[in-house]
């Protein structure tokens, strides 16, 4: 609660209030009238957003517009996730490049920056417009793999199912291996600091 009064990352928000809502799905104690209330509370942020928001109402803008020009998909697609998408494609062309060991752990960003250049990586001309070679992959998967190789990459994975089985006291440890999955997901989109949290659970 602490993390969503204070933070500015819409990201953090999202994960914080997935990770909840899982964690009482999981819980049992779910009624019809809480999802009701639920959805309509999303009704509800959806249009203060629209209405109070100038980002939100410029993505639901155009994506009134794209009944009338489906081409533009891409770059409302740009628009709304930023540089993700290509910071994904970077590290993707990096494990390429470098398949068997990586370009070395904590190495990918000085990798990408001599090795790189962000016009290469526009997409069908689209580009984010705050896009460089010089951040982290938005997928954290697929930095391991650009940075650990396929080794690397299947070391990560080993270790995520250790993490996976572990029982102990199962009633206890229930809202932290909802929040791990939560994070799981969350880490295909976002690797920017989401991935502290990983070990943290």
């Amino acid at each position: 609660l602490v993390a969503i009064a204070i933070t500015q990352s819409v990201s953090m928000v999202g994960w914080c209030i997935l990770s909840f809502f899982c964690i009482y799905i999981k819980s049992g104690v779910s009624k019809k009238i809480h999802f009701i209330m639920i959805a309509f509370g999303i009704v509800i942020f959806f249009v203060l957003a629209y209405f109070f928001n100038d980002r939100a109402h410029l993505i639901f803008s155009r994506l009134f517009l794209l009944f009338e020009n489906p081409s533009d998909s891409l770059s409302l697609l740009v628009f709304v996730v930023g540089n993700r998408l290509q910071r994904i494609v970077v590290g993707y062309e990096a494990f390429i490049q470098n398949p068997l060991v990586g370009v070395g752990l904590g190495a990918f960003r000085e990798y990408s920056t001599n090795n790189f250049d962000p016009d290469d990586f526009s997409l069908n001309g689209v580009s984010a417009f705050d896009f460089t070679v010089d951040t982290p992959a938005a997928n954290v998967f697929i930095e391991m793999a650009a940075e650990g190789g396929i080794i690397g990459f299947i070391g990560y994975i080993v270790i995520l199912s250790f993490i996976h089985r572990q029982k102990g006291n199962i009633k206890l440890l229930a809202p932290l291996k909802i929040a791990f999955y939560v994070t799981m997901v969350a880490l295909l989109i976002e690797a920017s600091y989401l991935r502290n949290y990983l070990w943290a659970l």
